[in-house]
């Protein structure tokens, strides 16, 4: 994989994708020259939010208010110091709550393992904890290229035009002193 001369790349936000996370971890490991030391790997938090709030709605139909409380509980934990997290989590799985158990297992055997992925606590840089605005920059992208199999130069036009309709609406917004699209 070809990788320019130096990033100064501070922090990385993807999914939580462990094939995603893997790749991106070998590249850093393999071009140290390239990538500075302290590079951060984040997931997105609205991935988080949105992977909890799925498996909620699928495990749980018709979510009482103790169920509902829980819930806000783990869609807090980013917020909250990771030692934290793990001493609040066991209390939740030391309740027993039957009708929530199955979140309980769900969540110890996916996201305890990956704390330090999701945790937003005490980081440097954490203005940005998604990585919506990219998502958002990809499909006004797949938008503007022709057809499915573009050629080379259709492909390079749609993404300087995406580039340069971004640019400017930023620093539109800029001027009007707002920093983030509220689309």
């Amino acid at each position: 994989m070809y990788v320019p001369r130096c990033l100064n790349v501070m922090k990385i936000i993807i999914d939580f994708e462990v094939a995603l996370r893997e790749a991106i971890t070998d590249v850093i490991i393999k071009n140290p020259d390239k990538f500075r030391k302290d590079v951060e790997i984040h997931g997105c938090l609205f991935h988080y939010v949105q992977a909890i709030y799925r498996r909620f709605r699928s495990l749980i139909n018709n979510p009482s208010s103790e169920q509902k409380t829980l819930l806000a509980i783990f869609l807090g934990f980013p917020y909250i110091e990771p030692n934290f997290v793990i001493q609040q989590f066991n209390l939740m799985k030391d309740l027993n709550y039957q009708p929530f158990e199955s979140m309980v297992k769900y969540y110890s055997k996916y996201w305890i393992p990956r704390i330090p992925e999701f945790t937003l606590y005490n980081k440097s840089h954490s203005q940005v904890s998604t990585n919506n605005a990219l998502e958002s920059f990809h499909r006004d992208l797949n938008k503007t290229i022709p057809g499915a199999h573009p050629c080379f130069s259709a492909s390079q036009d749609a993404l300087f035009t995406t580039a340069n309709r971004r640019y400017i609406e930023y620093e539109q917004r800029m001027l009007n002193g707002f920093a983030r699209d509220h689309r």
